[in-house]
This record gives C-alpha cells, structure tokens and sequence, in this order.
C-alpha cells in the first residue's frame, strides 16, 4: 500500500491522522494551539523503510484490529498515491505495507553535491511540472488524477512583490540555519551535476487539485532512501509570509528526509505553522509512514544526522554573503539571440560557483529560472542562445565555499533573432527569410496517439505543453523540448547530458558507438534509428547508422554530417550522410560541419554555416565545466 500524508489549515484544536483502513480516528493533539495554521505533511509517496525513531523497528501494515503487524517486504519511495484522497480532520495517513533495514549512507560524492553533501533545491522561480515524483525531470504531482491534466504551470515566490528578493534571501537563509549542523547544502539555483532534493515555494493548493487548508506536501522517505524527491511549500496558501513559507520549506524537506510530526510546537516538525526553534524532538503527534506510532519519541535532529550525516567544516550563515554584479547584460537593455552574460564576483570565504539562469518573462511574470551555465573560478561569463524575441530575466547566483549565498537579477529585450542558414537557429527552426521561426505543431491524427502533435525532445518549444515529455527549457542552445540529467540519469530521445541538461547531439565528441547515428552498421535493424546507409561504390567504405532529416531545419543532422538525399531500404529522401574529409564546410542547405581532427571532450569544434555558429560553439565550449579538482 502506498503511504501518503495530506494536511490542510486549521484554526482550532487538531485532530491526529486517521488511517484510511479503518478510518477511525486516533486520537487528538494534546498541544494544538487556537490561531496556528495547521501543517501540511504532504503525499507520502514512499514506502518505507525502517523507523526513523522510537522502539519500533519494523514498518506496520494497516489493519482494524490495531496498528499493524510486521511484513517484510522492503519497497523504495517514489511511487504514485492514489487519485482519491480522504481527508479526515486535519491530516490522513495511510501507512505503508513495508519494512528494510538502514540504507548504507553513500560514499562522499556518490549520489550527492559537488562539496559532497546532500543538496535540497528550493526553487523559488516556478516550474512547469507533471505526474510523478522525481526533482530532475520536474515530475513532482504524486496525483494520478491528473495524468491527462498534462503540464501545469506553477507560479513562482510572490511574484508581484517589490521586495521579493529580499524576501527570498531571508526565507533562504532562515531555512541553512535550521539545516546547518546536518550534511545538507540549500541552494536557491537547481544544480547542473549531482542529484538534489527541490522544494517547490509557491502557487496554490488547488494548482494540483487539493482544497482546504494543505499548505504543502511531500514524500515521506523513511531513512532517505530517495535522492531525487521533490515536494511543495505552497506560499499563496501562506500569503506569502517568509516566515510560514520558510517553516514549511523546512519541515517539508524533513519529512522527504525521513522525519515525522511531533507534538513539541517549538519543533519544526510540529504538525502547524507555528513559530519554532529548529528541529528538536518529540511525542508523535501521529502514526507516520516509517512506523512510527504514539507513544514514539522522535529525535528530530538526531534522525537527521543518522540519515544525512553531520555538516563538516563551516556551515553558511557565519560570513557574509558573496558579492556579485552581472556586468553583461545591463538592466533594460536591447539583446541579440547570442547573449554573452558575464559577472563579477568575490566572498570572503572564497567563490566556490556562479551559477547563471535565464528565464522567459510573459505578463511581467518569469518562471523557470533554467541554469544554463555553473563558471568556476576563473570563468566569468558564458553564452547563450534565444531563440524568440521577447523579454528575459537573466540571474547570476553565487555561491562561496561554504554555502553562503546572494543573487541579482536583470530583464532584457531580445529582438526577433536572424539567419542566413537554418543553423544559425535554434535547433528544430526554420530559417525563413532571413528569421529563425519555431513551426507549429504538427496537427494530430485522428486516428493516432494523442501526443502526436506535440514537439519530440531537443525542438525548439514555445512552452512545455507543446513538448511530448520534459519541459520546454532555456538552454545554451535556445529554448527547447528537454529534461535534465546526471551520470546515472540518462538523456532519452537520441540527446546527450552536457553539464546537467539533455541537448541535442550537435556535434559528436566521440566516435558513435555501433547502433548510434553514425556508428557502425550492416543492416537496419543495428540501429536505434532503423535506417543504416546503402552499401556505396567502395566495397570497402563501412556503412553507418542514418536517419530521416529535412535540410530546412536547424540542426537537423550533426556537425559531422549533412542533409542530403540519397537512396536507403526505406526509399528516396533526405538523410543524414557523412561527410568525408573532403567535404567539410558550408552546404548550400546550411548543415554544419566540424572537422574531426578538431574535436575533443573539452576543446572547441570549428563550426560553419553563418558566424552566429561560429559564436554557437564558442557558447557550447565555454559552458563545459570541470568538476574534477577542488574548487578554486
């Protein structure tokens, strides 16, 4: 059975969880306080996984007669709830049908930051999400109820607010100070390597279906078995106040990191927005999802270390803060679709990353705030491609070595980009008198699949709901259908993870492994792409993995190859051909080419085909980041 907490506003005594088996009320909160907002726990999507406190040591299946017996099947967290939701009194529980012992706590690097420690995201600027419950991929609505609600668009931190960045850095910083003796970095800009916990802040309830007085949800993840949880501090439903929005935040991360609610009012994990003093410890306030029961004794910062470990070396908060300015763009000004951002930064204790942001601003809102770059010292500025004209808000937000953090923020102008040839475009577009236009959307058959007409990873996109998956993101190559990814989290739809963000296979670093477009084949059915090219004249010239292309469209086919007709198993039309060593340079359809003898992991390729590609490359090199040695 899947485990799931919900919680909504309450002015009044408060009513202790009630199990969906029986659905008889447990009992009632000895210290509910008239006038506090009663918290949230959140949909546990976790099974779970151990007692984080208190004598039992076994998780407990429902059952009428009483709390439950053991069952030792060990599931991890990460699974839908139900589409249904009962809502009884101030909170449900459903408690989880499983049991495990402690995970071993990862090796230092493996599964967590760059400084080696966990990362929770609070993600203040918005995000375009969907059913499911994974951070990287902004799959974060644990609802299935809302599988064919498609994408929906959450609303950033109080966004009209004139103060808001002053806002946000106080909530941020309240939330490291009651996370800073724990192995956690909270960062405000989503990381581009590692896996990360993200904190959603803002939006409504009712954006994902709930009524009442939920003002945030989250997984309960017994012993932490989840790197990659994502959860909701709805600051609309908070009226924005910093102070409740940053209690939320905190609480409903300590329950994605294996906590469950207490009846000490002063601890965090209190079940009601109320003023506290950190986590502390307590009774619990009801049976959680890690089999926890009343009568049980929650530690809360002692399971916190347990799960997470303890901070080493200074924790943020005890500096001051970075100073960054972004020297380019300035403040209202007019851009081209290459926009060249550069800062300038320092900090006491020594910048550790900057990481540059870009988001698209409709209706004087932005949202998204997608990473495009992280510059280590001494990289001061990166590119980037735009792919409409509109209004952008570009965000530097530095990062010195112990956590302390500042950001600014400016809005520019982009004009309609031009072209010569298609790749002087984002990919997916079209070079159409001399402007780079995103097509529409194919129209869906009525007799196809639904998501016929929507955009395939690595187009260009207007807005995630006309992607087939992922979101529609700004990225170093223009604002495309993507998702975001790790080592261990791979890129679908034929695109390659560069530094966090799956992009398009725009030139190959590498030779193309058998089966990949360009690699070695002999037949069509050796290639993910099911076309292997036609035996040519040369008996002894190897064939290669090709695919359909049109040659009017940006970046149809990697830099090594072109768009060109040619004869294949599937007919006549337009494929991707090799280029031999001959052949590299501008085609009359404006493919790209990069002569191998000049590529590389981390060096540039020559691109040609319009200077905007040259400036393209230079973006593309200037954003690689090297992650191997100690921050400078």
């Amino acid at each position: 059975m899947q485990s799931m907490y919900v919680a909504r506003m309450h002015i009044g005594r408060l009513p202790t969880a009630t199990r969906c088996g029986s659905r008889r009320e447990i009992g009632t909160l000895r210290h509910a306080k008239l006038g506090t907002l009663s918290l949230i726990l959140g949909m546990t999507a976790a099974w779970g996984c151990g007692t984080a406190t208190g004598p039992a040591e076994m998780e407990r299946s429902a059952d009428p007669s009483g709390f439950s017996q053991p069952v030792d099947v060990c599931r991890e967290s990460g699974g839908l709830s139900p589409s249904e939701i009962t809502i009884i009194g101030g909170d449900q529980v459903i408690l989880p049908g499983s049991s495990c012992q402690k995970k071993k706590k990862p090796l230092v690097g493996e599964a967590l930051g760059a400084n080696g420690r966990h990362v929770l995201f609070v993600n203040y600027e918005g995000a375009d999400i969907r059913v499911g419950d994974n951070a990287l991929e902004n799959d974060m609505i644990r609802d299935t109820g809302f599988k064919n609600q498609g994408v929906v668009e959450m609303d950033a931190y109080d966004p009209g607010n004139a103060q808001r960045s002053e806002a946000i850095l106080k909530i941020h910083r309240q939330v490291q100070k009651w996370y800073a003796d724990i192995d956690v970095d909270v960062v405000m800009s989503r990381p581009l390597s590692g896996d990360y916990q993200m904190t959603l802040v803002g939006g409504d309830k009712s954006d994902v279906g709930y009524g009442g007085g939920v003002v945030g949800i989250s997984p309960g993840d017994c012993k932490n078995n989840n790197e990659t949880n994502a959860n909701f501090a709805f600051s609309r439903s908070l009226k924005e106040n910093p102070d409740q929005v940053a209690v939320t935040i905190a609480h409903e991360a300590g329950h994605a990191y294996g906590l469950g609610h207490v009846q000490n009012p002063k601890d965090i994990m209190y079940p009601s927005v109320s003023v506290v003093d950190g986590f502390l410890g307590g009774l619990a306030a009801d049976p959680g999802p890690c089999g926890f029961k009343n009568g049980d004794y929650q530690d809360s910062k002692k399971v916190l270390i347990e799960n997470l470990g303890t901070r080493q070396g200074e924790a943020p908060g005890m500096a001051n803060p970075p100073q960054v300015k972004l020297l380019s763009p300035q403040e209202g000004e007019s851009v081209g679709k290459d926009l060249t951002i550069a800062v300038q930064s320092s900090a006491d204790r020594g910048i550790d990353h900057v990481t540059l942001s870009v988001s698209r601003v409709d209706g004087g809102k932005a949202r998204g705030n997608h990473p495009v770059a992280e510059l280590r010292p001494p990289q001061s500025s990166a590119q980037v491609r735009l792919s409409s004209a509109g209004s952008y808000q570009v965000t530097a937000t530095a990062y010195d070595r112990v956590g302390n953090v500042s950001f600014t923020s400016v809005r520019v102008v982009a004009a309609t980009p031009t072209c010569a040839v298609p790749n002087d475009c984002a990919p997916g577009q079209r070079c159409t008198n001399n402007t780079c236009v995103t097509p529409a959307p194919t129209p869906p058959s009525p007799t196809g699949m639904p998501d016929d007409g929507l955009r395939p990873y690595g187009q260009a996109c207007d807005k995630s709901s006309d992607c087939k998956g992922g979101i529609c993101a700004m990225t170093s190559v223009g604002q495309i259908c993507t998702h975001y990814c790790t080592a261990d989290r791979l890129c679908a739809g034929g695109l390659e993870c560069v530094d966090g963000t799956c992009l398009p296979q725009m030139y190959s670093r590498a030779t193309p492994k058998v089966g990949a477009l360009g690699g070695k084949c002999t037949r069509n059915q050796d290639c993910a792409t099911g076309e292997c090219s036609a035996p040519s004249a040369d008996p002894k010239a190897p064939r290669y993995c090709t695919k359909a292309c049109d040659p009017a469209v940006a970046w149809a086919c990697p830099a090594t190859m072109q768009c060109a007709s040619t004869d294949g198993a599937t007919g006549n039309k337009p494929r991707c051909v090799m280029l031999g060593a001959g052949e590299l340079g501008a085609t009359e359809s404006g493919c790209s080419v990069a002569d191998p003898s000049t590529r590389s992991e981390s060096s540039g390729v020559r691109l040609f085909g319009g200077a905007a590609a040259v400036v393209l490359l230079g973006l593309w090199a200037a954003t690689r980041r090297r992650r191997s040695g100690p921050a400078l």
